[in-house]
């Protein structure tokens, strides 16, 4: 079916079907569009000194059915839709960078038309600011973990820090014993990387059982295509809040592809605290009915305590490293060096990157705060371990 034509109708100075000139005037109340940037400030400041607020309201309310739905939709497709949306826009600023700079050659590119376009991008970056937290950022400002828990943080001694990671270190020698290897010796997940991401929502499902706080629905990681890329970048894995979805790195070694996946799907569930996703990845993992994501996720753990014993007692460090079985230090020292293989300046700038984002969502120690969950894991088993 067709539709009949309508004559254009000449009314003097307007005429059917043209666009309206682009004047300053209308570039200037466009601009008005750039509050939505001190409006995300604004709200940041506002919830930051507010947990409780947070908690109750958004965290709580808002946000679960709200990733519920987006992230169930999302996970429809088998491989990272925030991947694909990422090119997307690289490939379109990229093009809107060589078209203006070919146009402004040629003088065929308008001042006013070029500031619109700029002015529209700098829009849909406001917008996107906005969204970000709305759909997933102000977890950041929600209660601790801890107090949600009820774990109550004290001072603990260097001693219950060794003991801590001997208990870890028992546990990782006791659990790799058995688990499948590759013709190194190292430690490898049975199907692959992509299969052991499927895991991950029955380990939720069942630490939920345990933990009624971490009792909803997950889904199903997705496997990055450029995972050596972000090895070389240093990312493990990142977590797309627009589309829910949590992506990773299947080019980092096995050892902890697995709590990767842990700690990404936490942030699903609105834990934003690196140190706080990484204590419940723990959590997941060993909730798991799976001895290859307990294992991942032990090694996780006894990595970050590990390191903080270093720092307090070398001596006590070198006894805990001769306490590791052989198959342990073999999968260690293969994820020292592939980590090594892939330092660099990227590595170095995407860390400064991440810090100063940490920062700037009430994380004062930054990346740093990575180190945080072993306050949490002594204070867990130390509850445990008081009458």
């Amino acid at each position: 079916m067709t539709h009949d034509t309508v004559p254009e109708t000449n009314t003097g100075n307007t005429q059917t079907g043209r666009r309206r000139p682009l004047t300053w005037r209308r570039l200037a109340l466009r601009a008005l569009w750039l509050l939505l940037y001190p409006a995300a400030f604004l709200s940041v400041s506002f919830v930051r000194s507010r947990p409780g607020l947070v908690e109750s309201v958004y965290s709580q309310g808002i946000y679960p059915p709200l990733s519920e739905t987006i992230g169930g939709a999302f996970s429809m497709f088998p491989f990272s839709f925030a991947e694909m949306l990422v090119y997307s826009i690289v490939a379109f600023l990229v093009w809107f960078a060589a078209s203006s700079i070919s146009r402004a050659v040629r003088r065929r590119l308008p001042l006013r038309r070029f500031l619109n376009s700029l002015l529209m991008i700098l829009i849909v970056g406001g917008a996107g600011l906005n969204a970000f937290y709305w759909m997933w950022g102000f977890n950041y400002f929600r209660v601790p973990l801890r107090n949600r828990l009820g774990i109550v943080q004290t001072e603990r001694t260097p001693e219950q820090l060794e003991s801590l990671c001997l208990l870890l270190a028992e546990a990782a020698n006791r659990t790799r014993s058995g688990l499948e290897e590759n013709n190194e010796g190292i430690f490898v997940f049975q199907g692959g990387q992509r299969e052991a991401l499927k895991l991950i929502p029955a380990a939720y499902a069942n630490l939920g059982k345990i933990l009624p706080l971490f009792d909803r629905r997950v889904y199903r990681p997705k496997p990055v295509l450029a995972s050596e890329l972000m090895s070389y970048a240093g990312i493990s894995g990142i977590f797309i809040p627009f589309t829910e979805e949590a992506n990773v790195n299947v080019a980092d070694p096995p050892l902890l592809v697995g709590s990767s996946a842990a700690h990404e799907t936490a942030h699903f569930l609105g834990i934003a605290s690196e140190d706080e996703a990484n204590f419940t990845a723990y959590l997941a993992c060993l909730a798991s009915d799976s001895p290859e994501l307990e294992y991942s996720g032990l090694m996780l753990a006894l990595i970050h305590a590990g390191n903080a014993l270093s720092r307090v007692d070398r001596s006590a460090y070198a006894d805990l490293w001769k306490s590791y079985s052989d198959a342990v230090v073999r999968d260690l020292d293969q994820y020292n060096a592939y980590l090594q293989s892939h330092q660099g300046e990227v590595a170095e700038t995407v860390d400064k990157v991440n810090d100063n984002y940490l920062k700037a969502n009430g994380q004062a120690a930054g990346v740093a705060s990575y180190g945080q969950m072993v306050d949490l894991l002594l204070d867990y088993y130390g509850r445990a371990a008081e009458p």
